[in-house]
């Protein structure tokens, strides 16, 4: 009978919302959450990490230090770079997974020059300093007289191909032509062809590349990159990367022209790769291994394009090497997208699916040469919406509202909300920018969340916020800073991950009801008398629940992870044997 009358009910248009699981916290729905919570705990899946980087032997007056999730000439995504000087130090913050045990950073000269750091982040984490020269005997070719008057007085043609066959014999003899060897030198052990050939040292670790760099040239984006390479005996692991570098200090991620595993191959590999790009660039050749003490070997170097050092002034470009101007940092990382997840019966609870509203995000972070943040280019997504409340999504900044000069590409419909001319909030303390006021105005209610229902094409947003004056890192603190929604047509019914502070437009007369115990003067905001939440934040994108399968069904650890206070379990939601139910999960078959 109860059903009868749910379904009679449910026909009523007038009425309709009674059947969203959204509008009654109290129904049969609601599973036990059994969990025991530990206080304090604010289900971040994410840390803040100090890392100090300086800069005391560079061969020239500033570096480029690139910091990557994992080995950058591999599969590391780069998570932030800031401009160092020489001599300088910086002290910077990244907010990293919880579940990450290592960091990678390349210092990238504007010549092109680069070397390779690996940190370990299970213990403490010692300062980075950062030595990008080439080995000792062509830093102090570089640095000599002799270097300076051979190439004053060797007149380079503007020659095209740029060829290298190493048939001089003499490393001396290419130094002066702008070829840049860091640790390789030219020998005739084991040569490919001819004489003489480049030979590495030991290939025993891939912290310590061993590099030949060309000399400037100018591509026209016609022609074939030529070259002949090898390694004279096989143990552990060899692998050769060819990288495009620009004129710029590499403000973004050279070009991976190839890759070569040599995976117990000692043969010649004779390379004919097609180079379409244009522009002033250079290409480097880097040899990396593990174990063994094979050496690499590389020939016959034809670039197709024209000769453009200077020997006469430092091997710059003929074309002036342009001082960095932008620098482009994403959280989490590059083309990475994290995921906010919320419920929105607050401050009652619901069944605890987390997929009321489902976003994906990408934030581009924009600085200039100082490292001071001019803008930050918001991507978001909607991907579900497996409720039938109205709500809006917004993020508060912990800066004046009058730092931020404009704001574009926000979706704002409904007259709830009041801008000021700048495009934030009205009324805020704090910088506060909502990004839309109708989370389903293109997706509709009740969408991505069951298995049988059409798939509804996600709604993407591109939001652009410019601060003026530019803002410190170290002020704005980290990323995602303070997301929320608001819900039922209501700007002061605002939710917000957990511990974390509602805006100055809350509603203050619903914090502490229902099943909420937000208590101001402990720091606790948006948690129940047993800890749980109504929201959360994850590093990646998250395969969220479907449709009633709460979250502790769907992902059997995130209930030892939760009760540990975050201690373990780390990696709950990635997708490893042992931590999701699929059968629970919205994952889409076509």
């Amino acid at each position: 009978m109860r059903t009868i009358l749910l379904l009679i009910i449910c026909s009523s248009l007038a009425i309709i919302s009674a059947c969203d699981k959204s509008v009654s916290s109290k129904d049969d729905d609601v599973p036990p959450l059994d969990l025991a919570i530990p206080n304090g705990f604010d289900y971040s899946t994410t840390r803040d990490m100090s890392l100090s980087i300086t800069a005391t032997e560079l061969d020239a007056n500033r570096t480029i230090a690139k910091v990557f999730n994992g080995d950058p000439l591999g599969s590391g995504r780069l998570l932030e770079q800031y401009v160092i000087q020489q001599g300088e130090t910086k002290q910077v913050t990244l907010n990293l997974p919880n579940y990450a045990n290592g960091l990678w950073i390349k210092s990238v000269l504007p010549n092109g020059i680069f070397s390779l750091y690996e940190i370990e982040l299970n213990g403490p984490v010692t300062p980075i300093n950062l030595v990008t020269i080439l080995d000792d005997e062509g830093a102090d070719l570089l640095a000599s007289e002799r270097f300076k008057t051979q190439n004053t007085t060797k007149a380079i043609t503007a020659e095209n191909p740029v060829v290298q066959d190493f048939e001089s014999g003499d490393r001396n003899i290419e130094f002066a032509k702008c070829w840049l060897f860091q640790a390789t030198t030219i020998s005739s052990d084991n040569a490919i062809s001819g004489t003489y050939s480049l030979r590495t040292g030991p290939m025993t670790s891939p912290v310590n590349p061993q590099v030949l760099t060309s000399p400037w040239v100018d591509l026209d984006g016609t022609g074939t990159l030529d070259f002949s390479h090898k390694i004279d005996n096989f143990r552990g692991t060899k692998e050769l990367t060819v990288l495009l570098l620009d004129n710029s200090g590499n403000a973004n991620d050279p070009v991976v022209l190839y890759y070569y595993d040599y995976a117990n191959s000692i043969g010649v590999q004779d390379i004919t790769i097609p180079i379409t790009q244009t522009g002033i660039h250079r290409i480097a050749w880097v040899f990396r291994g593990t174990g063994g003490n094979a050496r690499g070997h590389l020939d016959d170097v034809s670039i197709p394009g024209t000769y453009a050092s200077d020997p006469a002034n430092n091997c710059e470009p003929t074309e002036p090497t342009t001082e960095p101007g932008e620098i482009i940092n994403n959280y989490p990382a590059s083309e990475v997208f994290g995921t906010l997840a919320f419920e929105d019966l607050w401050p009652d609870f619901g069944d605890y699916d987390m997929n009321d509203l489902v976003l994906d995000y990408n934030i581009v972070k924009i600085s200039d040469s100082n490292n001071l943040i001019t803008e930050l280019q918001y991507t978001k997504v909607i991907r579900a919406i497996g409720a039938g409340l109205d709500s809006g999504f917004g993020v508060e900044f912990n800066i004046p509202p009058s730092q931020i000069s404009s704001v574009n590409g926000q979706r704002l419909s409904t007259g709830l909300i009041t801008s000021t001319a700048n495009g934030t909030e009205a009324g805020q303390n704090n910088a506060v920018v909502i990004f839309w006021d109708d989370s389903a105005l293109n997706m509709g209610k009740f969408a991505n969340t069951e298995l049988d229902q059409p798939h509804i094409e996600e709604d993407t947003l591109v939001v652009t916020i410019t601060f003026d004056p530019p803002v410190d890192r170290t002020q704005l603190g980290s990323a995602p800073w303070n997301p929320f929604i608001f819900v039922r047509g209501e700007r002061g019914r605002e939710i917000h991950l957990p511990n974390k502070p509602p805006t100055s437009l809350a509603d203050p007369s619903l914090l502490g009801t229902g099943d909420d115990d937000t208590n101001p003067a402990q720091g606790k905001f948006y948690l129940s008398p047993t800890n749980l939440n109504w929201a959360i934040n994850l590093p990646q994108s998250f395969v969220y629940p479907l449709e009633r399968e709460n979250i502790l069904d769907a992902y059997p650890n995130y209930k030892e992870w939760a009760e540990s206070g975050g201690e373990v379990k780390t990696d709950w939601f990635l997708d490893l044997a042992g931590n999701r139910v699929e059968s629970k999960l919205y994952i889409r078959q076509d």
